[in-house]
């Protein structure tokens, strides 16, 4: 009986060690997990963030050509283009080295293929002898614009998506609260079986150390949610937003101008566009230098989007021309929202206005209404273009309205 009781004691302990171990094992291995999840985590963050400024490098990359088109200032512009374009090579390089995904990686290829031809663009408008006007320049400026748009949307919009659904497909294998809702239970299961101070003792500070990692791994992930989160709400406003004035640029203010369009065909409604250009703005440029010329942008920005009403979309068309988008509303309330535009303007207290042509800094305007005056969005802006060439030509600090 003695030698069955004592066969009984030590097969108890050793099935209370080897549970001790066994549960010792699995709680080790299952912080190695949760913590390679973590750095795995953090990593695709950093890739996120290269990503999102890899795309603001592409979009931007298309603006320098445009504005030594319109101020000839080539050695400035040529600098601030070569910063971009090696923010945007230095990212898609640095993520092409990183990834592993081949559908991700011939992404990232064809990208860093079509940025080629936006330089290439680039180069060949900066080419161009100042003042470099025409047909020709135009098609080249819209054609590089074309090809940063696709780049964009047709390839990093795509590694976006392919990435985000990589991290939420890595987190839901993870199983982070079932390993950890499996290891609580093979603790208590252990305690109950062990039955001694030891066992217990043990199985207590494994559970303690796995609330603690599940805590960490929480705050972790919501820490990292977060910042994906902020990160992709800046990535959509950068992507729409226009980087000087800080109204809308021309990629969002034609696609809203389209939906606008298609919206009032739909309901038999209006909507009108009003195009403004700053007057004599080269001659600003030149004789106040381009810091002042980027104050009058944001100024003129500042008037029109100080006058339009909620729904109205106000856009910075390129160089300083603007654009605003008005819906529900017929030519002639548009044109009436551009004079007040164009007396705001007149009366803003410019730096050095005074030395401008009519002793004041001001602009002229166009307007146009659907369906009046053009059945869709491209001739609406083709006709308030037009009636802002007619304002311009008949002496300029004016509205002209479609005929």
């Amino acid at each position: 009986m003695t030698i069955q009781f004592r066969t009984k004691i030590t097969i108890s302990s050793a099935a209370i060690v080897a549970l001790t171990v066994l549960l010792g094992a699995v709680a080790y291995y299952n912080r190695v997990l949760l913590f390679n999840d973590i750095t795995d985590l953090s990593a695709e963050v950093r890739r996120l963030k290269v990503f999102s400024e890899t795309q603001l490098a592409v979009e931007r990359a298309v603006m320098p050509a445009n504005d030594y088109l319109i101020t000839g200032d080539r050695k400035g512009e040529m600098e601030n283009y070569r910063d971009i374009v090696r923010t945007a090579d230095a990212g898609i390089a640095y993520l092409k080295e990183r990834e592993k995904t081949p559908e991700a990686r011939e992404l990232l290829k064809a990208a860093g293929l079509r940025f080629a031809l936006v330089k290439d663009a680039a180069d060949r408008l900066f080419a161009l002898p100042y003042p470099a006007g025409g047909r020709a320049a135009a098609r080249m400026m819209e054609g590089m614009d074309a090809l940063a748009d696709d780049i964009v949307a047709n390839y990093l919009e795509k590694y976006y998506e392919l990435k985000k659904e990589e991290i939420n497909e890595e987190m839901a294998a993870a199983g982070v609260r079932n390993r950890i809702d499996m290891m609580l239970g093979v603790s208590i299961l252990a305690s109950v079986i062990a039955a001694v101070v030891f066992t217990y003792a043990v199985v207590s500070k494994t559970t303690r150390r796995l609330k603690e990692s599940h805590a960490l791994l929480e705050k972790r992930v919501e820490e990292r949610t977060a910042e994906l989160n902020v990160m992709n709400a800046e990535l959509k406003k950068l992507s729409i937003t226009d980087g000087l004035t800080g109204i809308y640029n021309h990629r969002y203010f034609y696609e809203r101008l389209e939906d606008e369009v298609k919206r009032a065909g739909r309901y038999g409604r209006r909507v009108s566009v009003i195009m403004a250009d700053i007057d004599h703005f080269k001659r600003y440029n030149d004789t106040n230098g381009h810091q002042a010329g980027d104050e009058v942008l944001r100024g003129v920005a500042s008037c029109i989007k100080g006058r339009i009403r909620g729904q109205d979309i106000a856009a910075r068309y390129g160089g300083e021309e603007f654009a605003v988008v008005m819906p529900e509303t017929g030519r002639e309330d548009a044109a009436g929202l551009a004079e007040r535009i164009r007396r705001a303007v007149r009366e803003e207290p410019f730096f050095n206005r005074e030395n401008q042509p009519g002793g004041s800094l001001t602009v002229s305007l166009g307007v146009a209404g659907f369906p009046d005056d053009a059945a869709d969005a491209k001739g609406l802006i083709g006709k308030a273009d037009h009636a802002l060439y007619t304002a311009k030509e008949t002496g300029r600090d004016r509205v002209r309205a479609a005929s």
